[in-house]
């Protein structure tokens, strides 16, 4: 990740990190690269669904906070 900083070569660092986390686990717990790939999604996909659930939460609560009556629209 050194290199990170970089728009095009971040992406595919950040993408090789990934695989690499893949097969450290792979190594580390002694089980097949198909499981340990598959721990690797969860363990992406379950922060991704709770952040994404509470954006969700946030910007539906904010709007129906923040709507505007008919009679005092600003043109």
């Amino acid at each position: 990740m050194l290199l990170g900083w970089i728009p095009i070569l971040g992406i595919i660092f950040a993408l090789w990190s990934i695989v690499l986390w893949a097969l450290g686990i792979r190594d580390l717990h002694e089980i097949s690269t198909g499981k340990a790939i598959a721990a690797v999604v969860i363990a992406i996909l379950i922060p991704l669904v709770i952040i994404l659930l509470l954006a969700a939460y946030l910007l539906t609560s904010y709007m129906s906070v923040t709507s505007v009556a008919p009679g005092n629209m600003i043109v």
